[in-house]
Order: structure tokens, then sequence, then C-alpha cells
């Protein structure tokens, strides 16, 4: 399912969180953004969202200026694999996005594609 701008999952459940989210809503991640336009969204976003859908990998996309790609949390690494990848193969403008600490940083395709060995 890939939602663009709309809700983020819509949950058959009633049961609700004290946060008003779903209690079995999956979390979902950053994993990748894009320059916010309606030429980048027709491409860039749908490729993106071609290549997570191709794996069943669930996306949605959301922003104003940028747009930010997020995915289910227990899908994310795979996702990042496969948009690190099409950036290298097709230099897909996106801009890849991991958790460290308490933020989210900006990562290179090689740092997902090739990660350094722990000596």
């Amino acid at each position: 399912m890939t939602i663009v701008l709309g809700v983020l999952f819509v949950s058959a459940s009633l049961s609700l969180s004290p946060f008003g989210v779903a209690a079995d809503a999956p979390r979902i991640v950053p994993v990748a953004s894009y320059i916010n336009s309606p030429e980048l969204n027709k491409t860039v976003g749908k490729r993106a969202h071609e290549i997570l859908r191709a794996q069943k990998i669930e996306s949605i996309a959301a922003g104003s200026a940028g747009m930010t790609i997020s995915v289910p949390a227990d899908r994310a690494d795979e996702a990042l694999r496969l948009l690190a990848k099409v950036i290298k193969e097709e230099k897909l403008p996106l801009t890849l996005l991991i958790r460290k600490e308490d933020r989210y940083v900006v990562v290179t395709p090689e740092s997902i594609l090739e990660p350094k060995k722990a000596p």
C-alpha cells in the first residue's frame, strides 16, 4: 500500500492508544527523502515506491518542501538497501536516512551497501 500526502495508516481496528494511534498500527520510520515538486513526485517518488512495492514493502511519502519516504520499522534495513542500490544504479536523487542516537542522519549509499567491517 502506498499513500502519498494522506492518512499514514488506516487500521480496521478501533482500539486506540492514549495517543490516538491504533494500538496495532505498525511503527513507521523514515528511510529517504527527496525535493518535493510535481516533476520529482512523478519520477523519483514513483520509482522509489515501485522499488519498495516490488518487494512488498509498504511505504508512504509526506512532506512540504521535501518529501520523506517512510516504511514499517521491521522492513527499514531492507528498504535502505534497495534504495541505496537504485541510487547507485539509476542515479536516483534520493537522500538516505538512518537513526543515530536520538535523531535521523543522512548517509551515503556506500555506507549501506558496503558497511565497514568491525576489527
